[in-house]
C-alpha cells in the first residue's frame, strides 16, 4: 500500500488487480515523507528502482518492525493514521470480476501446463480465496474508502485518479510487473464447469452484490453469449 502526503492520497493493494504495477507507477510520484511498503519480489524492487521511483520507505518503526505492508486492510490502515488523515486524504482501490481474478490465480499459482491440477481441484484447495479482497476495502461491510476502481476499466480509472490528485495525466502509465501466466486466452466464461462457476459466485457473493459483476461481463454478444 501507498500512504502520500504529498498528494493527499492513500493506495490500498488489492490481489490480482495490477495492484504492483500501480504501486511502481505511483512510487514515481512520492516524496520523501510518504509510506511505501515492500515488494516481495527482488525482481520488482529493481524495476521500481529503474523506473526511478522511491523504494520502500516510512513503513517500519525503526527496530524494523513493520507498520505498514502491502496487502494491508483499510481498517487497520485507518486505525494507524488516524481519522483525520483518512477522511481528508483520497483513499481508493482496485477491484475486479472475480470469475476472471480466480483464473488469473489459478494460472499465476500453477505456470507449468504438466503439472497444472483441473480447476475444480484448485478450487477445492482454497487456493482462491487468497484473492477475496472484499474485507481490504470494507468494515463490516460498509466501504470505506472514497473509490473502488473497476480493473476492466483500469486505462480511464486511472486517468481520471491522476486528474483527482493533481497529477501529470502519465504519472499513472503502468509498467509491465506481473506478465499474464495465463495461456488459455479465451473469455473466462469458456472455463468454468456450471459448478465450478457457481462455487465463485458463493465465495465472491458480498463483491459481487456490492459492484454488480456477471459471470459473462466482457463476453461479446453473440448466439448463446446473452447475459
Amino acid at each position: 500500500m501507498i500512504l502520500s502526503h504529498e498528494h493527499r492520497f492513500i493506495y490500498i493493494r488489492c490481489r490480482k488487480t495490477a495492484s504492483t504495477s500501480i504501486e511502481l507507477a505511483l512510487s514515481r510520484v512520492c516524496g520523501p515523507d510518504d509510506v511505501i511498503t515492500p515488494i516481495q519480489n527482488a525482481g520488482h524492487e529493481a524495476l521500481r528502482r529503474s523506473l526511478g521511483g522511491r523504494g520502500p520507505q516510512n513503513h517500519a518503526d525503526p527496530d524494523g518492525t513493520a507498520r505498514f505492508y502491502g496487502h494491508m486492510p483499510a481498517a487497520e490502515v485507518r486505525l494507524l493514521v488516524g481519522e483525520k488523515v483518512w477522511t481528508s486524504y483520497y483513499t481508493w482501490c482496485v477491484e475486479r470480476n472475480p470469475w476472471d481474478k480466480v483464473i488469473s490465480r489459478y494460472y499465476a499459482r500453477h505456470r507449468d501446463p504438466a503439472t497444472r491440477p483441473p480447476l475444480s481441484t484448485f478450487l477445492e484447495s482454497g487456493s482462491a480465496h487468497y484473492v477475496v479482497n472484499f474485507r481490504l476495502y470494507t468494515v463490516g461491510s460498509e466501504v470505506v474508502t472514497d473509490h473502488i476502481a473497476r480493473f476492466e476499466n483500469l486505462g480511464p480509472e486511472l486517468d481520471r485518479i491522476a486528474e483527482r490528485l493533481g497529477l501529470p495525466r502519465d504519472a499513472l502509465e503502468l509498467p509491465r510487473a506481473n506478465g499474464e501466466h495465463r495461456t488459455d486466452r479465451r473469455h473466462h466464461s469458456a472455463l468454468y464447469s456450471a459448478d465450478e462457476r457457481d462455487f465463485v459466485a458463493e465465495l465472491f457473493a458480498p463483491e459481487i452484490s456490492l459492484l454488480g459483476y456477471r459471470f459473462t461481463d466482457g463476453l461479446e454478444p453473440g448466439p448463446g453469449n446473452e447475459p
